[in-house]
């Protein structure tokens, strides 16, 4: 489960360097970057144990129908969902932002969000690989 953690932690540092749309708001000093990238993971690891199963599972008709192609989309609101819920949980401005969202949904957050979610994606599978079994 922290290895985990780590690897999401450290995927989301890849797709904010990587996607112009994505920015993490890192704070003045590191301790507050690595508060910043705790909560983010947090709750990306938490959605991704427990929304993202559900959404599989309902999503998986439309999954068939498009090759799998549809799991970028659900992959896309999930991590719109993070940024939403972050935004909530830490006061003042949001923590994490696509495009324009949070506060406002636009062509340029879904484009955003449906990139990191391929960018993410992609981190997580090669640092899953390269990383050691234990």
């Amino acid at each position: 489960m922290i290895a985990r953690f780590l690897v999401t932690c450290a995927a989301i540092v890849v797709a904010e360097l990587l996607v112009p749309g994505i920015d993490v708001r890192w704070g003045p000093d590191p301790v507050t970057g690595i508060v910043t990238l705790t909560i983010i993971g947090a709750i990306f690891t938490v959605v991704n144990g427990w929304v993202r199963p559900l959404l599989r599972l309902v999503a998986l008709p439309l999954n068939l129908l498009t090759l799998g192609l549809f799991s970028f989309v659900v992959n896309a609101g999930l991590i719109l969902l993070v940024a939403a819920v972050a935004d909530l949980l830490v006061p003042g401005k949001p923590p994490l932002t696509l495009g324009g969202f949070p506060p406002t949904i636009d062509a340029d957050a879904l484009v955003a969000a449906l990139l990191a979610s391929v960018a993410i994606g992609a981190a997580s599978t090669a640092i899953g690989i390269l990383s050691p079994r234990t």
